[in-house]
């Protein structure tokens, strides 16, 4: 790792960790609202991302899109949570196949997968990305894509739905964990020449599964 680049990651790895924490504690916030309110700002959101996306990108548009990224997985989760994902089985299921997805689309088998072409793609990879603007690099830089928002979001909405207040903060710290663990192990790989990422959904939903086998929620 160059020291001149250090400062840039360190950027990075604070913008992570900052963007699973609010991601968490806006789910408290959406988990008040009415499910007809939901729907609307899901429709709103769809509207403004395709208005958006029809656009050449720009920092302008990507931080009209920043904010639409961090609305849809907190409607998508509400939605999922209130329609379909409503026993502790059908959600680890659903986190377990997500991770395990997410981990073989950054293996060499998993090179064709949808994530790994959007990975690969930096046009997809912004405009379905938080980007952020980091020292020494030119534009907005993609940090957290919507699947992973939406992944974390989705923990600490069926969190709070199924154990309440107490179970959502438990939750929020355990992304929290799960993250610093992906930074750890981020870091490291950013040494090797031959890593294209790491799975941002790898600890966090490891971290979600052990708590709920070992009845923490």
């Amino acid at each position: 790792m160059n020291k001149n680049n250090k400062p840039n990651y360190l950027w990075e790895y604070l913008y992570i960790i900052s963007l699973t924490i609010i991601i968490g504690f806006l789910t408290f916030l959406f988990f008040q609202f009415h499910f007809q309110l939901v729907i609307i700002l899901f429709a709103i959101t769809i509207i403004g991302v395709l208005f958006v996306w029809k656009r050449p990108l720009s920092k302008k548009l990507l931080s009209i899109n920043n904010i639409l990224l961090l609305c849809a997985p907190l409607c998508i989760t509400y939605i999922i949570t209130s329609t379909f994902i409503q026993s502790t089985e059908s959600f680890l299921g659903v986190i377990i196949g997500v991770a395990a997805a997410d981990v073989f689309s950054f293996t060499r088998s998993g090179r064709n997968t949808l994530n790994a072409k959007v990975i690969s793609n930096t046009n997809s990879l912004a405009r379905l990305s938080i980007c952020l603007p980091v020292p020494k690099k030119p534009g907005l830089q993609p940090i957290l894509g919507v699947g992973d928002l939406t992944y974390y979001s989705l923990i600490a909405m069926f969190s709070l739905k199924t154990g309440g207040t107490k179970a959502g903060l438990i939750a929020v710290l355990i992304l929290f964990a799960g993250q610093i663990l992906n930074i750890v192990f981020i870091a490291i790989m950013k040494k090797r020449q031959w890593t294209k990422g790491f799975p941002a959904t790898l600890f966090p939903g490891m971290f979600m599964i052990i708590a709920l086998l070992m009845n923490l929620l």
